[in-house]
């Protein structure tokens, strides 16, 4: 058999795994028009629930098989979609988002709920892979950082009590007090403790932390794929659960790559590589947008440059405001 005929043989091979991929699982197949009897309340019917009660034609004899079907789907929910909608996370992300928003809900299990679910076992897949030899070497580390930033605060603080001699104009001056400030804020005990409670919070509560960052995302989103021919434009919701799929996602494969991450971190929203995260954006809206790949790379390019400008902006607001409450307080 010639080369050109297994070139043609992989091309035609993905092209079906390609509009596979489009079509996604099978809708359930229509009922066959044979009138059955429900075996619950005795009624007759021909589709393939009954219209009174709601019980399943296919009730079959209990086996057991039917009982381990039972357990595993009661323990992860699988009867309600959550299984398959790991499955088309991984191998249909951005195809399965749009049958989401474009109406076929009921064969998956809804964004919110899979990401508390993803989230819950992460945090308890996370607690039994880190090992008591890990945490010591994180408190070492924890600690040795702590005694150089006690350090470089000590040269600083000597360095910003002298005279500046490269910086005076007023606004040199006036950024040396901010610094100043920024830092008396921080050696604050009542904020240290919240910062730490904070932090123990995140650790614990992975859900919520990611939801913290999904506004911003779903706002850099809108304004990169805001032109576009093959769908309709999506409203901010439409939006905002996309991006909620999306952090299902990449939870997902947070907690299939913690086996096998050494610099395991808690404090990291996701614990995966930077570059793998982009790869999974970029695949996730060549899917669900349907731009060419070239397109599709400089939209998601501009979608992070621009959710890495709103943190900025906002953490600066944050900051500024905190420190003028401060001062405002101190001199009242």
């Amino acid at each position: 058999m010639s080369l050109s005929t297994h070139l043609k043989r992989i091309v035609a091979f993905f092209r079906l795994l390609h509009i596979k991929q489009i079509k996604g699982f099978p809708s359930p197949s229509p009922s066959s028009g044979e009138l059955v009897c429900c075996q619950n309340c005795g009624t007759l019917f021909t589709d393939n629930y009954c219209h009174r009660c709601g019980q399943s034609r296919k009730t079959s004899r209990l086996t057991f098989r039917s009982i381990l079907s039972n357990i595993v789907a009661g323990a992860i929910n699988i009867s309600n979609g959550f299984g398959r909608t790991l499955v088309e996370l991984i191998i249909r992300p951005g195809y399965m988002i749009a049958d989401y928003i474009d109406g076929k809900r009921v064969r998956y299990f809804p964004p919110f709920q899979t990401l508390f679910v993803l989230a819950a076992i992460y945090v308890l897949l996370a607690q039994l892979v880190i090992l008591p030899t890990q945490k010591e070497i994180q408190k070492e580390t924890q600690t040795t950082k702590d005694n150089r930033k006690e350090l470089v605060v000590n040269i600083d603080s000597a360095e910003l009590s002298e005279d500046s001699t490269y910086t005076p104009d007023a606004i040199g001056r006036s950024i040396q007090s901010v610094i100043r400030g920024a830092k008396k804020v921080s050696q604050i005990p009542a904020l240290n403790k919240v910062g730490n409670l904070l932090q123990n919070w995140a650790h614990g509560n992975k859900a919520l932390l990611i939801l913290a960052v999904v506004p911003i995302l779903t706002a850099a989103t809108r304004i990169a794929f805001r032109k576009r021919k093959h769908r309709r434009d999506y409203n901010l919701t439409e939006h905002l659960l996309s991006q909620i799929y999306i952090a299902s996602q990449l939870l997902l494969f947070s907690i299939l790559y913690i086996p096998f991450n050494e610099a395991f971190d808690e404090n990291d929203v996701f614990d995966i590589p930077w570059w793998l995260i982009f790869m999974l954006y970029m695949w996730d809206y060549k899917q669900l947008f349907r731009c060419t790949w070239l397109r599709t790379l400089g939209r998601t390019a501009m979608m992070f440059a621009l959710s890495l400008l709103m943190i900025v902006v906002l953490a600066i607001a944050i900051g500024a405001s905190l420190y003028f409450s401060l001062m405002w307080l101190g001199s009242v």
